[in-house]
C-alpha cells in the first residue's frame, strides 16, 4: 500500500524515484532487512529504498517511505479510495503509539489484481510496480511456479507467514493472499503454502481451459 501511495506521487510529480533523503534514527528499527545496520544519517534514494522494501521487505526503509509520501493517513485514504476498506496504516513499523496498523488478505489480493490489470496508477507506472516486485527475494507461493509469470510481496514474522501474489497464465490470471499465523511446524510453512498455491494452479487452469475455446468462423466461437 505503501509503494501503491508513492507511485502515485511519482504519476502526479510530487516526488521523483531519484529524490533521495537521509536515514533519521526515528525510522530506524529491527526486523526485516538490510539498512537498519547502517549509521543514521546515511542517504538513500526513494528508488532505492523501494528495492529493500521489495527485495527484503526492510522495515527500515518502509518507515522512510511512509514518511517521505507525507504519513500512514495519506496511505490508507488512498487504499479507500482504492476499495481496500479493511486497510489502515495509522502509524510506522514497530512504533509504540501505533494506531490501526492492518490489513487483510482480501484487500491484499485485490491491490494485486488491481496492479495485475493496471487499475492502480495506470501505465507506465504500475508495471513499474510489477518489476520492483518481481525481485522480491522471499515467496512461498511462488515457491513451485517460479517458470510461471508472477510477482509477489512477502511478509514475514515470528508467527506469521504471509504473502500475496498474482499469476498470469494462457487462459488468464489470477490474484492470491495467504496469510497464517502460528504454525505447529514453522519449518515447513514454505512447502504447504507453496504446495497449496499450485493447487489453486492446476484447478485454475484447468477449469479456465474447459471454457476455452479456440475461433471458429463458422460456429463463432470466440475465445
Amino acid at each position: 500500500y505503501v509503494l501503491t501511495e508513492l507511485y502515485r506521487q511519482y504519476k502526479e510529480g510530487k516526488l521523483q524515484p531519484s529524490q533521495t533523503m537521509a536515514m533519521e534514527g526515528s525510522n530506524i528499527v529491527p526486523g526485516a532487512g538490510h539498512i537498519n545496520e547502517s549509521p543514521a544519517g546515511t542517504v538513500y534514494s526513494l528508488d532505492e529504498l523501494v528495492d529493500y522494501v521489495a527485495i527484503y521487505s526492510d522495515n527500515t526503509a518502509a518507515n522512510m517511505l511512509i514518511e517521505a509520501v507525507g504519513g500512514g493517513g495519506i496511505v490508507t485514504q488512498h487504499a479507500h479510495e482504492l476499495g481496500m476498506l479493511d486497510t489502515y496504516l495509522e502509524g510506522k513499523y514497530y512504533q509504540n503509539d501505533n494506531g490501526r496498523f492492518q490489513t487483510t488478505p482480501d484487500n491484499a489480493a485485490r491491490l494485486f489484481a488491481k496492479l495485475a490489470n493496471h487499475e492502480l496508477n495506470g501505465e507506465p507506472w504500475d508495471s513499474m510496480l510489477i518489476d520492483k516486485l518481481r525481485l522480491n527475494s522471499h515467496s512461498f507461493l511462488r515457491t513451485y511456479l517460479y517458470e510461471t509469470d508472477s510477482w509477489n510481496k512477502s511478509g514475514l514474522g515470528a508467527p506469521e507467514q504471509n504473502d500475496v501474489a498474482t499469476f498470469v497464465t494462457q487462459y488468464g490470471s489470477y490474484s492470491i493472499a495467504v496469510y497464517t499465523n502460528s504454525w505447529n511446524d514453522y519449518d515447513a510453512r514454505f512447502d504447504q503454502v507453496g504446495r497449496l498455491s499450485q493447487r489453486v494452479y492446476e484447478a485454475f487452469n484447468q477449469i479456465r481451459s474447459d471454457l476455452w475455446h479456440p475461433y471458429d468462423p463458422e460456429q463463432g466461437f470466440y475465445r
